[in-house]
């Protein structure tokens, strides 16, 4: 008896072989379909994220431009609460790549023109002999915007950028001695400085390297004065 059953499951039954084929063959299809409605499903989840985001990232840009240019402390304070407030809040709007890729160069595209506009600024104020307000709040509009890359792991081309202002930190040294304004310019390599230094800010050593030797001069005469006024 147990020699027939031996034989009985050694032999191969008849039809067996295409059985097992049609099963596999089924499985393999049944795995595709499968993996094309996870796809379609992932893909209608990027898709409506980047529905959602896109008007969240246009009322922030809205809201960012006119703190940007208002003057009066505190409505600027109360823009830059709301945008913060915005962005703790709807922090998962901003998690799909493409929608934290859009934002953060919105971000970068603003620390440009705020960048231009204060060189420029500064250019005005050695001929003319006058640092107007202006400059302060350029200045205070990149610490600010800086704060928002710098929580967003997202500040590593912010701080290339700010390396390579080699013309504005040569008007700091030659004609700005007692402005308060330019502490506010200091603050933001400072700001940098200690970012990089606790992790918080990514920085390539090229970069670091080309920050130190740009911004050094300026930041260690003004080194004092931001102590005592709490910038650092």
């Amino acid at each position: 008896m147990h020699s027939c059953l031996e034989y009985l499951g050694a032999i191969q039954w008849v039809g067996e072989e295409e059985k097992v084929n049609e099963v596999e063959e089924e499985n393999e299809k049944i795995n595709k379909e499968e993996k094309k409605k996870i796809n379609k499903e992932e893909g209608e989840k990027v898709d409506e994220a980047s529905d959602i985001s896109g008007p969240f990232i246009d009322t922030l840009a809205r809201i960012i431009k006119v703190v940007l240019k208002t003057d009066a402390k505190r409505g600027r304070n109360e823009g830059k609460c709301t945008v913060l407030k915005l962005l703790f809040e709807n922090n998962g709007l901003l998690k799909n790549v493409n929608s934290a890729e859009t934002f953060n160069k919105y971000i970068l595209s603003t620390c440009q023109s705020c960048l231009n506009s204060l060189l420029n600024l500064a250019k005005e104020a050695v001929k003319s002999g006058y640092v107007g307000s202006d400059i302060a709040r350029e200045a205070d509009n990149l610490l600010w915007l800086l704060d928002i890359l710098a929580d967003r792991k997202s500040a590593e081309e912010f701080a290339l950028m700010w390396a390579n202002q080699q013309e504005l930190a040569n008007l700091l040294m030659k004609y700005w001695h007692h402005a308060s304004s330019r502490h506010l310019i200091s603050c933001i390599t400072a700001r940098l400085l200690v970012g990089i230094g606790n992790g918080r800010i990514s920085a390539a050593e090229e970069t670091r390297q080309v920050l130190w030797l740009t911004w050094f001069p300026p930041l260690s005469n003004d080194y004092s004065c931001l102590k005592k006024t709490r910038l650092i």
